[in-house]
């Protein structure tokens, strides 16, 4: 089968209200690192129950790290990002390269209930609390 959708979903399962960092690694099938030179790369996160015709984007993150050498891409979700309702949100990352572009992952943030209201006017940029993904 050919394709440019991923072939599983990710579930990521975050705390409402709460950061989170997502290091994403591109990886070949043998599994040598894939330099991301003229690339570029995006996160969406889409309303839930969504009409598949209509953007309803809640919001795009561009990487807070794209290392073109170590094909790393991360994104940094702030604790405002996070601040809405606890259900089921879809959401894609997408690569782009030399005018294609194609959906590396997809899955669904699975947002959990908060009882912390403090940290959503906080920002955090620390680049060792990452959740890690390879592709």
């Amino acid at each position: 089968m050919l394709s440019n959708v991923p072939s599983q979903e990710t579930l990521l399962r975050l705390a409402a209200r709460k950061s989170f960092a997502l290091t994403v690694t591109v990886r070949a099938p043998n599994g040598s690192i894939i330099p991301l030179v003229d690339s570029s790369a995006r996160l969406t996160v889409a309303k839930p129950n969504r009409d598949p015709k209509s953007s309803d984007v809640l919001f795009s993150l561009d990487p807070t790290v794209f290392n073109i050498e170590q094909g790393i891409i991360r994104f940094d979700f702030q604790a405002a990002h996070l601040d809405l309702p606890s259900r089921e949100y879809p959401y894609e990352i997408v690569f782009e390269s030399l005018g294609y572009s194609s959906i590396v992952v997809s899955g669904t943030i699975d947002l959990a209930p908060s009882v912390d209201f403090n940290s959503v006017g906080a920002s955090f940029s620390d680049p060792s609390a990452t959740g890690s993904l390879n592709l």
